[in-house]
């Protein structure tokens, strides 16, 4: 009689080492109201849309107003944030006269500008920055003065806030001219003359702001954001580099970031020429102010160290070779090219000194040379 053979047993299932894997997945609140909320949307678009359009072209539509709606109370947000600011400057400026000495003029004064035409809010809120800076800067030399002065409020904080404020009203500005943008070059000026001081704790974070912002205008001039170009708009972009471009804290930054544009349009004809593709008219017609705000920069260059001059003469051969390259083709850019060369020229020389030779080394040097 042959054995029954036993049935092999299955081994008994694992049972999975993770928990997680046991229980049942729990639909947060959050998810929730999530998926309430498509629902809600979903049925709102399926009962709102009209006959004869598409739900695909509706839904678009209607994210398109809602980013337009978005954009409308981003800029009344901006705004009021400006209101709150300005209130803030008015409350430290009263704070600051209040609590200095027997005569306030000695250290704090309204800036002396009277407007022969009515501001635009725009340049209102300049005028309002500018005030506020110069004060700053009047009383920054006195610490003490300065921690009595500005009560219940970060005085450091409250500049800084003014000085990016101001910078992104010019970044946001329409083109302006005249009464506005001299006003403009005032506050730039006082927020160069911020930079410079190296007694002051906000001076690195005023200082890369600035360099930020002088970045941004060259790329507005250099790149092409648009297919018609805004002179005016390019115009004001030049002064007021030119007018940070005089503070020297700024004019190697300036210089070095405008030469490296001209470098890059070097790079740019190259390419156009290898893919055979011809230059448009408005390449040359952009780069007009991109040229004056060099040559305006490197014309403020004063003196440099050795290693800046060999970088700049390293610099200086590149352009060269670029204007050689072009003179034929576009003869009026290499001649704006080699004016901007002559004055780099003149700036990277080295002066020979004026002062007389020291006494003891005159006498040494006459009687030991021959």
């Amino acid at each position: 009689m042959v054995p029954s053979k036993r049935r092999k047993e299955s081994p008994p299932e694992e049972e999975p080492n993770d928990p997680a894997q046991n229980k049942i997945p729990i639909l947060l609140p959050q998810d929730e109201r999530h998926r309430t909320v498509k629902v809600a949307v979903a049925l709102a678009i399926i009962r709102t849309k009209p006959d004869n359009v598409s739900a695909e072209d509706y839904v678009i539509e209607l994210a398109e107003q809602l980013r337009s709606n978005e954009a409308k109370m981003s800029d009344v947000c901006q705004c009021l944030e400006d209101d709150v600011l300005q209130l803030q400057q008015k409350v430290a400026l009263m704070s600051i006269r209040s609590s200095l000495p027997s005569n306030p003029f000695a250290y704090c004064r309204e800036p002396t500008y009277e407007p022969t035409e009515k501001l635009s809010i725009t340049a209102e809120r300049i005028a309002q920055h500018w005030a506020f800076l110069q004060n700053y800067l009047s009383v920054t030399s006195n610490a003490a003065l300065l921690k009595r002065a500005v009560k219940g409020t970060d005085a450091e904080e409250l500049t800084l806030r003014s000085a990016n404020n101001l910078l992104r009203t010019l970044r946001k500005s329409a083109p302006i001219s005249g009464t506005e943008m001299e006003l403009c070059h005032k506050a730039l000026s006082t927020l160069s003359d911020m930079c410079n001081d190296r007694r002051n704790t906000l001076t690195p974070s005023l200082q890369a702001a600035v360099v930020d912002f002088i970045a941004d205008c060259l790329n507005e001039i250099a790149e092409r954001r648009e297919e018609r170009v805004d002179y005016r708009r390019q115009e004001n972009i030049a002064s007021w580099v030119g007018s940070l471009a005089r503070g020297q804290v700024f004019t190697l930054p300036i210089v070095r970031h405008l030469l490296d544009k001209l470098l890059q349009f070097d790079s740019f004809i190259d390419t156009l020429q290898e893919d055979q593709k011809a230059l448009e008219i408005d390449h040359f017609d952009r780069s007009f102010c991109l040229l004056q705000c060099t040559q305006n920069a490197v014309a403020s260059l004063k003196e440099v160290s050795p290693l800046v001059r060999c970088e700049l003469s390293d610099v200086g051969k590149a352009l060269v070779a670029f204007c050689n390259k072009c003179r034929h083709t576009h003869p009026l850019f290499a001649r704006y090219l080699y004016d901007i060369l002559k004055v780099l020229k003149d700036r990277i020389t080295p002066r020979k000194s004026n002062k007389p030779p020291a006494r003891k080394l005159y006498t040494y040097l006459t009687r030991n040379v021959h």
